[in-house]
């Protein structure tokens, strides 16, 4: 009986602190909170210089570090065959509430804003061609890389060479 009894204290108490883990995560999520490009830290993004688009860890890391990131509700990657690309999926973060989300996406103009962040991903993943974000609630937005690099007249590898050049490459446009 005794033996029986320190199980399931053990059982307990092993599952109280799952729940603190995964409630420390939410927190986590929650204070990483990128609302604008102004938020980005390069640091934070170098070590995924050069990356590919079937690095999930990778791409998921990328993602966490972009504006929007408490909204990120999953991403696939299309690597079975050329154009390569990311699907991005914006949704309500319950931690924080539908009223938050409408908040956040209010008062943007979503191209734009999304741009930035396709901007970055193509900078750092060397094979993507095309990322799509979907927004719910908002719209479907997609970015192809050939397109970017016309409008801005560089290779967007470039954006990522150094601090610098990332400060000024989003302080210009």
């Amino acid at each position: 009986m005794k033996n029986k009894s320190k199980i399931i204290i053990l059982i307990i108490i092993i599952f109280i602190i799952g729940l603190i883990g995964c409630k420390n995560k939410t927190d986590t999520i929650i204070q990483k909170k990128v609302e604008n490009i102004s938020q980005v830290k390069f640091s934070d993004l170098q070590k995924y210089k050069n990356s590919y688009v079937g690095d999930n860890s990778a791409v998921g890391n990328i993602l966490y570090n972009l504006p929007g990131n408490m909204y990120d509700n999953g991403f696939s990657l299309k690597t079975d065959k050329q154009p390569y690309g990311i699907v991005v999926n914006y949704n309500v973060n319950t931690s924080l509430g539908k009223e938050d989300y409408n908040n956040f996406w209010n008062g943007k103009e979503p191209k734009e804003f999304l741009q930035d962040n396709a901007l970055i991903l193509f900078s750092l993943i060397k094979n993507v061609d095309i990322i799509s974000f979907n927004v719910d609630n908002v719209g479907i937005y997609e970015y192809n890389r050939k397109d970017l690099e016309i409008k801005f007249g560089k290779d967007l590898k470039s954006i990522v060479e150094d601090e610098s050049s990332f400060k000024e490459f989003f302080k210009a446009h």
